[in-house]
């Protein structure tokens, strides 16, 4: 739901550091899942002056978005990185995480996220991020999170060898 592109200290930076720091170039950052509300206007605007693609729940939830054309595109200079964060899940199915999203995407989003990325050779880095047991009491984000898991192994599964 985050872009973690925050100027200040703290969790929600790591990406703007990787662009910033020259180690991802901003063309290849696609964002998918942005909250509507979630996100500071100038961090938005950082992202998108860097090249990003910033894509919205909304438009992933309405089918305005086909994924295999962004995943190639953030992969496009080669080796590459997934991360899905587990507070862009929408928090019916995913509760324990520290920014819960009530418009968020759905497991099978994500799961088909990580199985493309699972399945392409260019993927060399996959995460999984924000899980907060504290909050997960019923153990729900956790079992996403496995899920998510077994999703990419599912697709590395089918690399060429």
């Amino acid at each position: 739901a985050h872009l973690d592109v925050r100027e200040r200290a703290g969790s929600g930076m790591p990406f703007r550091r990787l662009i910033a720091g020259g180690h991802v170039d901003g063309y290849a950052f696609v964002e998918l899942g942005l909250g509507r509300f979630a996100n500071d206007r100038g961090d938005v605007e950082w992202a998108r002056a860097q090249g990003a693609t910033l894509v919205s729940a909304r438009a992933v939830l309405s089918s305005d978005v086909t994924l295999p054309p962004l995943l190639a595109q953030a992969l496009r200079a080669g080796a590459g990185f997934v991360s899905i964060d587990l507070d862009g899940i929408d928090s019916a199915f995913a509760p324990g995480v520290s920014a819960p999203s009530p418009m968020g995407l759905g497991v099978a989003h994500a799961a088909g996220l990580a199985e493309a990325a699972g399945a392409d050779a260019r993927v060399g880095h996959f995460n999984l991020m924000e899980l907060c047991p504290r909050h997960d009491s019923d153990g729900r984000t956790a079992r996403v999170a496995a899920l998510l898991f077994l999703s990419f192994v599912a697709g590395w599964r089918r690399r060429a060898p």
